[in-house]
């Protein structure tokens, strides 16, 4: 009995852990760490959108190929996307994007890389996935964290929208950028 629980104890540790992942991966990394120095403050810059694969097209060419009217909705998606990623970040980290000394203040740089729209349809459907890159530069502009953050969404009845699925998609990314900044900014106290 004892033997068999032994052996149990490892299996326990590793499933306890799979769901504690972060939710975003590091591309780049500054060690030591940067955000030490207390009363750091941050500028998250709009959503860069330039350089957005959507499924497997530019943004231009997904425009391009799209009625006036749908082009008009996907942009107006967007903005409304970004407002809530930046609230999102807001309502978590409020104090850190006040003014502050500019040598302590750093500068978030999230591109949104690909978005896959997914779709609905009564009898199929297929996620919605958000990617996007997050830089964060020191005062000087010198790259220190680059992180990847990817969101999920389903599709359902309950959100059969491309429009809806993108806000809720970039809503979690400002979540995990708000975990990233809990986990690794220590000068970002609360």
């Amino acid at each position: 009995m004892r033997a068999s629980l032994l052996r149990a104890i490892p299996l326990v540790i590793v499933a306890s852990t799979i769901g504690c992942a972060a939710p975003y991966t590091f591309v780049a990394h500054a060690e030591p760490n940067p955000f030490v120095r207390p009363g750091c403050r941050a500028v998250v810059e709009p959503l860069h959108v330039d350089r957005l694969v959507v499924g497997d097209k530019p943004i231009a060419q997904y425009a391009a190929d799209k009625k006036a009217e749908s082009a008009d909705s996907f942009d107006e998606d967007l903005r409304a996307a970004d407002v809530d990623f930046h609230q999102r970040i807001a309502d978590e980290h409020g104090s850190l994007f006040l003014p502050g000394a500019p040598d302590n203040t750093f500068i978030i740089r999230p591109v949104f890389a690909h978005w896959e729209p997914g779709f609905y349809a009564y009898f199929a459907a297929h996620p919605s996935e958000a990617e996007l890159l997050v830089d964060v530069l020191a005062p000087n502009g010198q790259l220190l964290d680059r992180i990847d953050v990817t969101t999920r969404v389903s599709a359902s009845m309950f959100n059969p929208s491309s429009g809806g699925r993108m806000r809720e998609a970039l809503k979690q990314a400002g979540h995990d950028l708000d975990i990233y900044i809990s986990d690794n900014w220590l000068c970002a106290g609360r």
